[in-house]
């Protein structure tokens, strides 16, 4: 995920990608399980969506933990 979204805000000079409709169908469209995944505990997509409404025009940064 951290290197979607450095890509997507890499076109030209990096900016920080703000979450539009276009970019939040893009990152429910990638939590949507897919035949091969191993189970995983998730939001639900409506829950997703909802939250990432309610950030509409904000920044989307990676926040990761370095490994222990």
């Amino acid at each position: 995920m951290s290197d979607w979204l450095f890509f997507k805000g890499t076109i030209d000079d990096y900016h920080v990608p703000a979450l539009d409709d276009r970019l939040i169908a893009e990152l429910v469209s990638l939590f949507d399980p897919r035949a091969g995944d191993l189970p995983a505990e998730a939001a639900a997509p409506d829950e997703l969506r909802a939250f990432l409404v309610d950030h509409l025009g904000d920044g989307v940064l990676c926040q990761e933990q370095p490994p222990t």
